[in-house]
């Protein structure tokens, strides 16, 4: 049989095709003998080591270590946090002293400083000045506590409703204005205390005189004070009362405190 050219193409073109899908088809039927070999497998094995019955839970992951990224790292402004177990831990008795433990705050006002003072005890960061540190009550600003400056006075705050102090080192003045220069100090207080608390601190200062300096100040004829020193000492002495209401939406606290 004479076919011409254009025939012969037509047949060839015919040929491939067949063979292609031929080719396809047994490929599609390989990968099915395989993924059902394999699904085979995994039954058996699952039912030689299982219990075909129970389902198998998964306990909950928890993920720890350096990879996760702390909001400091990448936020515009710094935020330090201080908990109310550190107010117990260090065992101060006033506000401020807490304060100064942190090496981003100046001693202000206090219980340590005399000269000059108005009976403020005030909060100074990064010694700018105690008006150039806004100091907030659950993120509302607290009014001047003396005549003589716009700085606040810590011991209206009562300590032993703190829940955490959170301090706002830099680009405060953005927000809060130039008396936020320093940074900004926000007291949290507990607001759902119900029941009745009576609480006492006593701190002071422990100091040790010996070292080799003693006996050159006795051999000059000065007395020598004693070995142990323990002055400084504050006390302080507060109760408070609370009660919630019977809905959860309110709440009502009465603090005293004796220092």
């Amino acid at each position: 049989m004479n076919l011409s050219a254009d025939g012969r193409l037509r047949l060839a073109a015919r040929f491939a095709f067949v063979v292609g899908v031929g080719s396809l088809a047994g490929n599609a039927y390989a990968q099915e003998v395989e993924v059902a070999q394999a699904g085979a497998a995994a039954t058996e094995v699952a039912q030689t080591t299982e219990d075909p019955g129970k389902v198998k839970q998964l306990g909950s992951v928890q993920v720890t270590g350096s990879r996760i990224k702390s909001p400091n790292l990448t936020s515009n402004s710094p935020v330090v946090v201080i908990g109310k177990e550190e107010l117990k831990f260090q065992g101060t008795t006033r506000v401020e002293d807490l304060l100064n433990n942190n090496p981003a705050f100046f001693a202000g006002q206090g219980g340590n400083i005399s000269n000059g003072s108005d009976g403020t005890a005030t909060a100074d960061l990064r010694n700018l000045g105690a008006a150039r540190t806004l100091v907030l009550i659950d993120g509302k600003r607290v009014q001047a506590g003396g005549i003589g400056g716009s700085a606040a006075d810590l011991n209206f705050i009562p300590a032993q409703l703190i829940e955490g102090i959170e301090v706002l080192t830099g680009g405060a003045s953005a927000v809060y204005g130039s008396d936020a220069i320093a940074g900004v100090v926000n007291f949290q207080l507990t607001k759902d205390f119900e029941g009745v608390k009576i609480d006492y601190q006593r701190s002071g200062y422990q100091h040790k005189n010996s070292n080799s300096s003693a006996a050159i100040v006795e051999r000059r004829g000065f007395p020598l004070p004693d070995e142990n020193q323990f002055d400084g000492q504050g006390h302080s002495v507060s109760i408070t009362l609370g009660v919630n209401s019977g809905d959860g939406k309110g709440n009502a606290t009465v603090f005293a405190n004796y220092l």
